[in-house]
């Protein structure tokens, strides 16, 4: 599922396929608060079919055995997620009760640590998905660790 058996990234580039693509991300993805690199990634032609990915997702999800799914926010990318899973007709693989927030736990560990979050050093590239992603992971398990 992608170089490390413990993680997942599909490249999809900017085709809606099918869905729709809105201007003011595609305005977002090509301003000042992206990196070139960051934009190298995403603003590229289709290279995965998003059902494909969809599918893959979901198995990988499933092996992993999997209970949550967490973003960074919410209201954004697993909604988008669901969506999509909907669009083509399929079942995300995770119960809407297992959503889990980022936002949300470093809000908590601030107000029990008197303001710490503990966020590590940031390291690779802004807005680039699977750096993100690990960047959000380290500092959940930096957060967690510490509220044992």
């Amino acid at each position: 599922m992608g170089d490390n058996p413990s993680t997942f990234y599909r490249v999809l580039g900017i085709d809606g396929q099918g869905r729709d693509v809105n201007d003011d991300t595609i305005e977002w993805w090509v301003g000042p608060r992206v990196t070139q690199a960051a934009r190298d990634e995403v603003l590229i032609e289709t290279k995965a079919s998003l059902k494909a990915a969809l599918v893959d997702l979901h198995v990988f999800y499933k092996e992993c055995k999997a209970n949550e799914i967490w973003s960074h926010g919410s209201v954004f990318d697993v909604i988008i997620l669901e969506d999509a899973y909907k669009h083509f007709k399929l079942e995300p693989p995770w119960n809407f009760l297992n959503i889990r927030d980022t936002r949300t736990l470093i809000n908590l560990s601030k107000k029990l640590r008197n303001g710490k979050d503990f966020e590590p050093d940031r390291v690779g590239t802004y807005h680039s998905a699977m750096e993100d992603a690990k960047f959000q992971a380290k500092w959940m398990n930096n957060i967690m660790r510490e509220l044992r």
